[in-house]
């Protein structure tokens, strides 16, 4: 979001409510996508490896990460569950933090890229090439799934598309095939 705009438009009217404006000249921008979680507007940065959140009815930023400067950011969507939000991020991490004060209940390396993340049950999944199962209180790693014998990661299953949960599944789109997982491997 450098010198980027999130601007708050009354939906009836079409009136502007609020304005934020970046102005972190250092931090070059490619606007993210973003999620609600009470009064707070969660935004990611994909190429300024940020992520902030912002009181949705004022726009004043109450807090806000800046990611490696050597990585790209978050080109997930936050996920908020009971109250957390998660997030898969390029800068080779997944976030659990509170969406209210930005404060982290856990950040886990996946080693490399993770593009999209899914909350299924207890377990937080993250597309890196592989899928990634993660403990959803502590991060911590359950499983990493689709690996071949010498630990990589199976062709034809590589994640090309966002992970979906729904139900007791994980579906996503490998390069061959359509693939459900059972949330509770």
């Amino acid at each position: 979001l450098k010198r980027g705009w999130i601007v708050a438009v009354e939906r009836n009217g079409g009136q502007v409510l609020w304005r934020y404006v970046n102005e972190r000249a250092k931090e070059p921008h490619a606007a993210g996508r973003h999620a609600v979680a009470g009064r707070m507007l969660i935004v990611n940065d994909l190429n300024g490896g940020a992520f902030m959140g912002l009181d949705r009815f004022t726009g004043q930023e109450v807090w806000r990460h800046v990611g490696p400067p050597d990585r790209h950011g978050a080109n997930d969507v936050f996920k908020v569950v009971d109250g957390v939000a998660y997030l898969a991020s390029n800068d080779t991490h997944v976030y659990a933090l509170d969406p209210h004060t930005g404060r982290k209940h856990w950040r886990v390396s996946v080693g490399g890229s993770a593009s999209s993340s899914a909350v299924c049950g207890d377990n937080v999944f993250a597309a890196g090439g592989a899928l990634f199962m993660l403990d959803r209180a502590t991060g911590a790693r359950k499983a990493t799934l689709f690996l071949d014998r010498e630990g990589f990661v199976e062709p034809d299953a590589f994640v090309v598309s966002r992970l979906l949960a729904h139900g007791s599944r994980v579906y996503f789109v490998g390069w061959k095939a359509v693939y459900a997982v059972d949330c509770s491997l």
